[in-house]
């Protein structure tokens, strides 16, 4: 099982979304197995968390992690829908969530670098469209991902969670 294995490999896409009614620094990442919560945020906003009877054990780039917590059922709320995900917890340098192939697996998520959105089947059945937004600290989160590699922006999908009013239509997209 994998929590992040090599740059520029996986899809990522990452925001602040709600999640159980706290601002969190979410990554959606299709390299992890599962999907993750920060210790810290854990205790931070009071998410209720509970013991399973096997322990998962994840590779990370900063070694091996296991865990016998999970924070079951917790809302994220993206575009005016929640969604239920089931959380393993663990300790986490930069993020507050890690939502893994579970749960993009579980709400079809679909990741285009040519576009740079990321779209999710809500479970009301209405598509939620992200589109990218490069955050000021991209390289300053690649480099605490991956400790000791050299940084550099390739295969990244950063975004900011906005529900298009109407369809993209290409004849309307600007360029310089």
């Amino acid at each position: 099982m994998s929590l992040a294995s090599t740059l520029g490999r996986p899809y990522m896409v990452s925001g602040t979304l709600n999640v159980d009614s706290h601002d969190a620094h979410v990554l959606f990442d299709s390299d992890a197995t599962f999907s993750f919560i920060s210790l810290d945020f854990v205790r931070r906003a009071n998410i209720s968390s509970q013991q399973i009877s096997e322990s998962i054990h994840v590779s990370s780039p900063g070694g091996l992690i296991s865990s016998l917590v999970v924070c079951p059922g917790c809302i994220i709320s993206i575009g005016g829908d929640d969604f239920v995900a089931n959380l393993m917890v663990i300790p986490l340098p930069v993020f507050d969530v890690i939502l893994g192939m579970d749960w993009l697996q579980r709400y079809r998520a679909v990741i285009s670098c040519f576009w740079k959105t990321g779209t999710l089947e809500a479970p009301s059945g209405q598509t939620i469209t992200f589109q990218a937004n490069p955050p000021s600290l991209s390289i300053l989160v690649m480099a605490c991902l991956f400790p000791g590699r050299r940084p550099i922006k390739t295969g990244f999908l950063w975004s900011l969670v906005k529900m298009l009013t109407k369809p993209l239509i290409i004849e309307e997209i600007l360029v310089v």
